[in-house]
C-alpha cells in the first residue's frame, strides 16, 4: 500500500474547541459522507450532555482539506439537541482515505453507559433490568436492545433501590446478586407493601431468629448446596426459587426443602403477604 503524500499546507493538526449548539450545527452542514445517522445514540449522547457527564476524550472530531466532516456526527448532533456547549479535540486536514478506519473500537456496554452517568451497580442494573424485561416481554435475554433498558429505568427509577438490594445481598446470599435484585423487585411490584420484600431479604442473608421449618433456612439450604456442588443454573431459575421461597415465607408456612424449577419453568405467581 503506497502512503498517502501530504502537501505542507495540509498537514493534520489538532486542536481543542468549545463546541457550542450553533457551532455545532454549521459543521454539521459539511457532513456529507457519514454512515447512517442512529437517534437512539444522539439521544443517548445528549442526556450524558446534559447531566454534565460528558468526559473529554481522545476521539477527535475529523474533518479533511476540504472542511468536509469525516467523524463526530453523533456528537455534534447530540451537542445541538443537548444545547451544551462541549470541549472536543478537533482534528483538521485528515486524509479522506482515513475515514475508514474511524469508529472500529469496540461500542460501550449498556453498564458502561451507565457507568459512565455515574448510576450506581451499574453492571447489576443493566442485566437487573435486561432480565426483569425479558420475563414481562416474554423476550430472550439477548433479544432487550439497549434502549428498552434505558426506557425501563426511566420509567421505573425505583428498580434502582432493588438492584442496590442485590447488591448488598450478594456477599451473603448465595445467588447471583441480578437474581436477588430481581426477585426483590418483583415482590414488591407484586405485594405493594413497603419492606416486605427488603424484611424477606434480610432474613436471607442473616437468617436469625429463623425456627426450624422455615422457607428462608430452606432456601439458603438448598443456595449452598448447589454451590458445594458446583451445580449450573440459570439466573432466571435463582430467581424462581426465591420467589417459591417468598411464598412459603410470606404465610408462614413450614418448609423442610425447595427444589429448583424445572427448565423452562415459568415464574410462580407472588403470593401475598400473610405472616
Amino acid at each position: 500500500m503506497s502512503a498517502v503524500s501530504i502537501a505542507p499546507d495540509t498537514k493534520p493538526t489538532i486542536s481543542y474547541v468549545s463546541v457550542t449548539p450553533d457551532l455545532a450545527r454549521r459543521w454539521l452542514r459539511k457532513n456529507h459522507t457519514n454512515r447512517r445517522l442512529d437517534w437512539h445514540t444522539v439521544e443517548k449522547y445528549a442526556r450524558i450532555m446534559r447531566a454534565g457527564n460528558w468526559s473529554l476524550d481522545s476521539n477527535a472530531i475529523a474533518f479533511d482539506p476540504d472542511g468536509n466532516l469525516l467523524n463526530g456526527q453523533h456528537r455534534l448532533n447530540a451537542v445541538a439537541l443537548s444545547q451544551v456547549s462541549i470541549t472536543f479535540a478537533v482534528q483538521r486536514n485528515v486524509p479522506p482515505q482515513a475515514m475508514k478506519y474511524m469508529d472500529r473500537g469496540r461500542g460501550r456496554t449498556v453498564a458502561q453507559n451507565l457507568r459512565f452517568e455515574n448510576e450506581k451497580n451499574s453492571t447489576i442494573l443493566a442485566a437487573t433490568i435486561r432480565l426483569l424485561i425479558s420475563v414481562e416481554d416474554d423476550l430472550a435475554y439477548s433479544a432487550v436492545s439497549d434502549d428498552m433498558i434505558y426506557d425501563y429505568l426511566n420509567d421505573y427509577p425505583a428498580v434502582r433501590a432493588s438492584v442496590a438490594v442485590g447488591g448488598n445481598a450478594k456477599s451473603d446470599i448465595d445467588a447471583p446478586p441480578t437474581a436477588i435484585a430481581a426477585a426483590h423487585w418483583i415482590i414488591q411490584l407484586s405485594t405493594q407493601m413497603v419492606g416486605a420484600a427488603d424484611r424477606y431479604i434480610e432474613a436471607l442473608r442473616t437468617r436469625a431468629g429463623e425456627p426450624a421449618g422455615s422457607a428462608v433456612l430452606a432456601v439458603d439450604k438448598r443456595l449452598r448446596e448447589i454451590r458445594k456442588h458446583q451445580q449450573k443454573y440459570k439466573t432466571l431459575d435463582y430467581v424462581h426459587l426465591l420467589i417459591k421461597g417468598w411464598n412459603y415465607w410470606a404465610a408462614n408456612r413450614s418448609v423442610a426443602k425447595v427444589q429448583m424449577p424445572k427448565p423452562g419453568s415459568a415464574l410462580p405467581r407472588v403470593e401475598g403477604w400473610r405472616r
